[in-house]
């Protein structure tokens, strides 16, 4: 890890099993889901040099998950500012504290990252959390594929533009809206139990 680089965090979910997602559907937790993600980090990653991305997942298991974990590396093998955290010596949210920008798949996290002032993205090429009638009004960081990922990045990352502006602005309205309780930034819980909430009520 290059200590002079910035930090992008690449937030993932527990990946899940092939028969599992044949039941449920496709939300961003299966195996295929994880390894395209992980594909476009490596091509973000091109653009930014002067960034460390840390890839990292909520949960992993390295004797179950083997496999998965070798195919993530031989993705990012050939990066030279890509690193993939599978383990639990430094937890997400500290990931978090030293990032310029968090990207990854939806989890009250993300949440949590933009309460404390981070820019985040969050990847739903699925169209999965982008069904919920909450996310259809606060879709400002939701992208769905790499040319918005990359565009996004890029605005964020530079932070100046109508773009930036827009996005700023709408993260406020957010923050103030539906991660805050009567003016202070929830806790983790709080947070949790409103958006969780919110989407059960609001979900089509």
């Amino acid at each position: 890890l290059n200590n002079e680089k910035g930090i992008i965090t690449c937030l993932m979910l527990t990946p899940t099993s092939y028969w599992r997602t044949q039941i449920n559907g496709e939300d961003g937790t299966s195996i295929k889901s994880s390894l395209d993600f992980c594909e476009k980090i490596v091509k973000l990653a091109k653009n930014f040099h002067n960034y460390n991305f840390i890839i990292k997942f909520k949960i992993l298991d390295e004797s179950n998950d083997h496999f998965f974990i070798n195919s993530i590396n031989k993705i990012i093998s050939s990066s030279q500012n890509i690193y993939f955290d599978y383990n639990k010596d430094v937890s997400s949210a500290n990931l978090v504290a030293h990032s310029k920008l968090v990207i990854g798949k939806y989890s009250t996290i993300l949440d949590e990252s933009l309460a404390s002032g981070i820019d985040v993205l969050v990847d739903d090429e699925e169209n999965f959390i982008s069904s919920f009638s909450f996310f259809k009004t606060n879709r400002f960081h939701i992208i769905k594929n790499f040319d918005d990922l990359l565009f996004y990045s890029k605005n964020l990352l530079n932070r100046d533009g109508t773009f930036f502006e827009n996005y700023k602005n709408n993260k406020n309205k957010y923050i103030s809206g539906y991660l805050t309780n009567k003016g202070e930034i929830g806790t983790p819980k709080k947070i949790i139990e409103i958006i969780e909430n919110f989407i059960t009520k609001n979900r089509i």
